[in-house]
């Protein structure tokens, strides 16, 4: 590939910097930001049940949620939650009786560790109580055994709680309110654990190898490990709540100037501060052997967390003055003026500060229940819709617009969508130049002057916040508008015996709902078996045919169908094509029928993929794309290859080159419902990462060949700029990740920018890139290529009916015969097939 130029789209980890995407759009109007307050940025769809535990580690940002199992009284799952910056995995639920709870969680020698006070349900294979792990080799929950037997036994009433843990010195100590036998002797309260076996902490009689009292919190610092609890003994030595033992593990004493427990510990500029549980929660600094209450000009009602951050102590509650859930101290406190939110964990991941609420809500921001807290930044938000009482300000009698894509140049982010309620908002850095949003216009629908503006152009202060950044729409014209697309789960390529799955999707994309009976048909090579579909559907021959009720504006319903491409009836390379419409007289026409080829392969399905249209030729790598057809189609395939196990959650990503060579990135169609959350990378890569999250997808185990119901697929296309210099290649594979697996790399698509449609290393054609023929056409058509004896053409109406077909024996097809409307001209010759939407006036 001498002289190639390569726009690499390779998957990269690249980290949440700024990017800037290089475009120039045209600006109606400026707007400047108010200074408000520090920000809260969402991560990704956050989690969705109440959080009880947190804990990071180099890689993962744990959180830990709950959720009622089968029902109240019948228990409660555990779901332990993993952030990697970029998008959540779920380890399997474990599940607890009612009364159980969980308190601490902790990452050891790469296992998941949870404890608290609880006995397991699900899995019953576990049979000790108050703690289990995740076991990443088995990836299951389990026991925690002691030298093959169960792990430590409680003993006495009104004990058996483990509060916290903490790894220190390669070995995980586990803190609480309990006494138990540890190879024989009785220890109280903490112990220690190498992943194999206990051992209690110290020497002595009961209190003396422990503490004599709960311990609530454990902090390593310095190379010591500081217990903080309500005690007055720890080792049997006098310690007031507060005790320390040594790299040797021996105890020692601190005293702090109250008789009252510690609730939490932390190092603040490398040295203690205490969270201790009074009324209002007061906040000990220690400076040598001393320590001073650093709350007495904070007037709080109460305190839940304490953590450092960027050399400033920060604190979550509830405060009667300058903030109502979070503030930070460096000398003095200084309020962070925040939405009213209730925050009750603060945690360090990586280079930020994050916090779990008890919200779904942080103002107007949807976070899930976990955010992070931002510097220099800015938020932006606003509605898509039409305004349908005419006030100029969306409400709730307008009609909202899901699904439509805001552009915003000029920072970090290159591209937003709106929700189900035709909301967007981003968070992104603060810039010293203004940045540009546009609504990406779309069908039938126009800017509602004067009560919107087309584009914003945005002025930042940091920590600033605009709410009012709407697009109201007017429509362009009255009546439903259809437009149907098909896309096939396994690709471009069918499987030769193997029963292959296809999902025709089909939107209102008009300006009113769709309130009669419409139809939506496939026409199939009628060589194609074992035709079936889930949507009731009837069946004449090699045409298939569903109804279609009610269909609102914006709003995308789907089909699917499954074929077979037996080997007696097929050979390998031979071409499929079908055909998906609409009969509906709307709006546009145009768009009411799409077409889809496939490639006969005999090849096994594999567990990821990642197909290219135009097809690459038969033994060739490379699909080759024009400038004058600057479109390349792309499906991420996924398959369940386990026997026995079910997959609930999948994630797809992909990083797209977003420079001057890209236009646009847009979604084709996929298998299952998903979301899509977009991370930009550094400025220097020009690249953004794509992430599909598929919850709940639930495929199923594989049983045999022809199980579609393990299967899924995202499509989307790029749209490049039509001025690349010939020879560009384009790069792209994705990866996809199982659960809680490890993410699996699809193999490479290639893409090159050619001035002719030869394959690479072959002669064979796959299909043409340029058109047949001129369009619109009247009474004949004009072909613009010659072609080889036999070669066959058939026209296709808008109803998928074939209605003029014969022999291509010149360059001139007679259509007098013909109607004005939309039709398919395909002509098949040899291996390959050509298709062309052409109009007849």
């Amino acid at each position: 590939m001498d002289g190639d130029v390569e726009l690499d789209l390779n998957f990269k980890w690249c980290k949440n910097y700024d990017m800037v995407k290089r475009s120039i759009f045209l600006i109606l109007g400026f707007i400047t930001l108010q200074m408000q307050a520090q920000l809260l940025k969402p991560l990704a769809l956050g989690v969705a049940d109440e959080v009880v535990s947190t804990t990071t580690d180099d890689s993962y940002f744990y959180v830990a949620t709950r959720r009622a199992y089968n029902g109240p009284g019948k228990g409660f799952s555990i779901i332990v939650n993993k952030w990697n910056g970029f998008f959540w995995q779920s380890l399997p639920a474990v599940t607890f009786n009612d009364s159980s709870q969980v308190r601490t969680m902790v990452v050891f020698r790469k296992q998941v560790y949870l404890a608290g006070n609880f006995s397991v349900k699900v899995p019953a294979s576990i049979t000790t109580k108050t703690m289990v792990r995740f076991n990443s080799s088995l990836n299951k929950w389990e026991s925690v055994f002691t030298n093959g037997t169960t792990g430590f036994t409680f003993l006495g009433a009104g004990y058996g709680s483990i509060n916290a843990m903490a790894v220190y010195q390669n070995q995980l100590f586990i803190a609480g309110a309990f006494y138990t036998i540890v190879n024989g002797d009785t220890t109280q309260n903490i112990v220690s654990y190498n992943g194999t076996s206990f051992s209690k902490c110290g020497a002595g009689s009961l209190g003396n190898s422990g503490t004599n009292g709960a311990i609530n919190s454990l902090l390593v610092l310095n190379d010591s490990l500081f217990l903080g609890g309500s005690f007055t003994k720890a080792g049997g030595a006098t310690a007031l709540n507060l005790a320390v033992l040594d790299s040797s593990l021996s105890w020692k004493s601190l005293f702090i100037p109250a008789a009252i427990g510690v609730v939490k510990l932390i190092s603040y500029k490398n040295n203690l501060a205490l969270l201790i549980n009074d009324i209002q929660g007061k906040i000990l600094l220690r400076n040598g052997n001393t320590f001073q209450v650093i709350t007495s000009n904070l007037t709080s009602v109460q305190i839940s967390d304490i953590e450092e951050f960027n050399n400033e102590l920060w604190a979550s509650g509830s405060f009667y003055s300058g903030s109502a859930s979070l503030v930070k101290y460096s000398t003095t406190w200084t309020s962070l003026n925040l939405p009213t939110v209730t925050i009750y964990d603060l945690l360090k991941f990586k280079t930020g500060l994050y916090l779990i609420s008890a919200n779904e809500f942080a103002g107007g921001v949807k976070i899930n229940r976990v955010a992070q807290v931002v510097f220099s930044h800015t938020r932006i938000s606003g509605h898509v819709y039409e305004d349908l009482n005419h006030n100029c300000k969306f409400d709730n009698t307008d009609r909202p617009f899901a699904n439509k894509m805001i552009q915003v140049v000029g920072t970090d982010i290159f591209n937003l969508t709106t929700d189900i309620n035709g909301f967007y908002s981003a968070t992104i850095n603060t810039s010293t130049t203004p940045f540009y949003i546009n609504l990406v216009k779309f069908k039938n629908w126009a800017v509602d002057s004067p009560c919107s503006r087309s584009y914003y152009s945005v002025t930042t202060a940091t920590n600033s916040v605009n709410d009012t950044l709407d697009f109201s729409m007017r429509p362009l014209a009255h009546g439903a508008d259809i437009q149907v697309k098909i896309t096939p789960n396994n690709g471009y390529r069918s499987h030769a015996d193997l029963l292959e799955e296809y999902i025709i999707t089909f939107s209102n994309n008009g300006t009113q709902d769709l309130t009669t009976a419409a139809g939506v048909k496939v026409v199939f090579d009628k060589k194609l078996s074992n035709f079936s579909s889930p949507n009731a559907y009837v069946l004449n021959g090699n045409e298939a045919s569903w109804s279609v009720g009610l269909l609102k504006v914006g709003e995308n319903h789907s089909i699917s169908f499954m074929a077979k491409a037996k080997s007696d009836s097929f050979n390998l390379s031979d071409k499929l094509s079908f055909i998906a419409s609409s009969a509906l007289s709307d709006l546009d026409a145009f768009d009411n029928a799409d077409t889809l080829v496939q490639r006969i392969e005999q090849s096994a399905p594999i567990q990821v993929f990642k197909d290219v249209f135009p097809l690459p030729a038969v033994d060739d790598s490379f699909s080759l794309v024009t400038t004058a057809r600057n479109e390349i189609n792309y499906i991420i395939h996924f398959e369940n290859t386990s026997l026995t196990d079910t997959i609930h959650n999948v994630i797809v990503i992909d990083t797209i080159d977003i420079n001057s060579s890209i236009q646009y990135i847009q979604e084709t169609g996929s298998s299952h419902i998903y979301s899509t959350n977009i991370f930009s990378c550094p400025a220097a890569l020009g690249k953004g990462v794509i992430v599909w999250t598929f919850s709940n997808i639930n495929l199923a185990p594989w049983e045999n060949t022809d199980d579609v119901m393990n299967r899924g697929h995202i499509g989307f296309k790029i749209k490049f700029n039509s001025n690349l210099p010939l020879g560009t290649v384009i790069k792209n594979k994705a990866h996809v990740v199982f659960d809680y697996y490890d993410p699996l790399q699809t193999n490479n698509t290639y893409a090159k920018v050619s001035d002719h449609l030869n394959g690479v290393g072959s002669a064979k054609q796959i299909l043409k890139s340029k058109p047949i023929c001129a369009n619109p056409v009247k009474n004949k058509i004009v072909l613009f290529n010659t072609y080889k004896p036999n070669a066959n053409y058939e026209i296709i109406n808008a109803e998928g009916r074939v209605v003029l077909q014969g022999e291509v024996n010149s360059k001139t097809i007679n259509i007098e015969a013909l109607v004005s409307g939309i039709y398919f001209l395909v002509i098949k010759e040899e291996n390959q097939l050509t298709s062309q939407k052409i109009m007849i006036n």
